[in-house]
């Protein structure tokens, strides 16, 4: 039968679990282009590794624990992902067991927003629609996008 004592201990862990998965992508949002082939390999195992220097038998060591764990499993969960999808085909069926492979494998991480989701989401009267074209910018050697304006 759960107790206060655990159904506390439980929500620690969780809350902390959820906050460092979150955190841990901010983390990997913010580290440089340069490293995205590696970045989550090195955040979950760095995470680990640090995991391993708290005493979970303190709420503050369970806190970090939690936290760190958290990391490790959303950031080692995407790299798998991202290394099977290229891998795993799609299946196309519309059984659960093809939903449930892709989901496993990754393929349903993203879900599209439709432009009227967005717009509904915003409750905004104007938006941005991006140009379909890129245009070259005389001053650079590079493409620049420029984004079209549509409003009321």
């Amino acid at each position: 039968m759960p107790t206060s004592s655990t159904a506390t201990e439980v929500a620690i862990i969780g809350v902390s679990g959820i906050t460092g998965a979150k955190l841990s992508d901010a983390i990997a949002a913010s580290l440089p282009d340069s490293t995205n082939k590696y970045k989550k390999w090195a955040i979950a195992g760095a995470a680990v590794v640090a995991a391993m220097c708290f005493n979970s038998s303190t709420t503050g060591g369970k806190v970090a624990q939690s936290a760190l764990a958290g990391m490790a499993i959303k950031q080692g969960s995407d790299a798998i992902s991202e290394a099977l999808v290229p891998t795993i085909a799609a299946r196309t069926g519309g059984k659960w067991t093809d939903k449930f492979v892709n989901a496993l494998v990754g393929h349903d991480a993203v879900v599209p927003v439709t432009e009227t989701a967005a717009r509904s989401a915003l409750n905004a009267a104007m938006f941005w629609e991006a140009a379909e074209e890129v245009q070259q910018s005389p001053f650079a050697s590079q493409p620049v996008e420029i984004p079209m304006f549509s409003g009321v």
